[in-house]
């Protein structure tokens, strides 16, 4: 397994990326982030096939999805 990549700018600053969910996903676990169509998201790192990232609207709320349904 991969690790955790941050992403960062030419500078090596933290950066987000921002994407909106293109279908439901339902976590599974504690440390999943559950989606619903349409979401915004802030996503701050990847690994593999998921991200890191919270909701747009409540930042409070964040967990791994995967990359697949943004």
């Amino acid at each position: 397994m991969s690790t955790w990549q941050k992403f960062r700018d030419k500078l090596s600053n933290p950066i987000f990326h921002y994407g909106v969910a293109i279908c439901s996903f339902t976590a599974s676990s504690p440390d999943q982030l559950s989606l619903l169509l349409g979401d915004s998201v802030h996503v701050r790192e990847e690994c593999d096939e998921l991200y890191f990232g919270s909701l747009a609207n409540k930042p409070q709320v964040s967990g791994i999805f995967p990359k697949s349904f943004i």
